[in-house]
C-alpha cells in the first residue's frame, strides 16, 4: 500500500472537513445538495427537487406519438420563430 504523504493527508483531512461543514450549513439552512454516491450523484435534502424520471416516463408511457406530433405541430403554429416542418 502507498503511503500518503503528511502534507498531503493534512490536505485530505482539511478537504474532508470543509466538504463535511458545507453538508452541514447546507442542511441547517435547509438547502439540498448534490453528493455522489455509489458511482451516481444523488440529490440529499428537505427541499431537493422531486425525481421526475418517474413523471416523465409515465407520461411518455400514457401519451401517443400522434399525440406528441400534435403537439409539436401546435407549437409550431404558436411560435413563428420556430421550425418550418416538423419530421414524421
Amino acid at each position: 500500500m502507498t503511503r500518503i504523504p503528511p502534507d498531503t493527508q493534512k490536505i485530505l483531512e482539511t478537504l474532508r472537513q470543509v466538504a463535511a461543514d458545507t453538508l452541514e450549513r447546507k442542511r441547517r439552512l435547509g438547502h439540498y445538495a448534490v453528493i455522489w454516491r455509489d458511482g451516481k450523484p444523488l440529490i440529499i435534502g428537505d427541499d431537493a427537487p422531486a425525481d421526475y424520471t418517474q413523471e416523465r416516463r409515465a407520461w411518455v408511457d400514457e401519451t401517443s406519438l400522434e399525440d406528441i406530433f400534435g403537439a409539436m405541430e401546435q407549437q409550431q403554429d404558436d411560435d413563428t420563430t420556430q421550425y418550418d416542418e416538423v419530421i414524421k
